[in-house]
C-alpha cells in the first residue's frame, strides 16, 4: 500500500485527498498508512492513546508534530508533510474530544 498511488492525481495514496474514501478518513484522522504501522487491527497512535498517560500522550503527539514541521519541505514534499501534522493534530483533537476534554 505504501508505494500506491491515486489514480487521479498520482500521488501517494497515503497523502492523496481525491478519494471519498481518504477524504472520510483523514476527515476521522486517519490516513491511509501503509499496513505495517498496524499490529493487529491497531495502530500504534490508536495504542497509545489506549494506554498511554495523559503526558505520554500529549507528548508523543508534540513530538511527531513537531518533527514534521521541524523537517518540512526536506524530506518529503511540503504538502505530505502538512498532511502528516494535520493527521496528527486531528487525531490528537478527536481523542481530547471523545474523552470528554474541551
Amino acid at each position: 500500500m505504501e508505494n500506491s498511488r491515486c489514480e487521479i492525481c498520482h500521488r501517494r495514496i497515503m497523502y492523496c485527498d481525491c478519494s471519498q474514501s481518504t477524504r472520510e478518513d483523514f476527515a476521522k484522522g486517519k490516513g491511509n498508512a501503509p499496513d505495517h504501522y498496524e499490529n493487529g487491527g491497531e495502530d500504534v497512535i490508536d495504542r497509545t492513546f489506549r494506554t498511554g498517560t495523559t503526558e505520554e500522550i500529549r507528548g508523543a503527539m508534540k513530538f511527531n508534530i513537531t518533527k514534521y514541521a521541524d523537517r518540512l519541505g526536506k524530506k518529503d514534499s511540503e504538502i505530505d508533510e502538512l498532511t502528516k501534522i494535520i493527521n496528527y493534530a486531528t487525531r490528537y483533537r478527536n481523542h481530547l474530544i471523545n474523552k470528554g476534554n474541551k
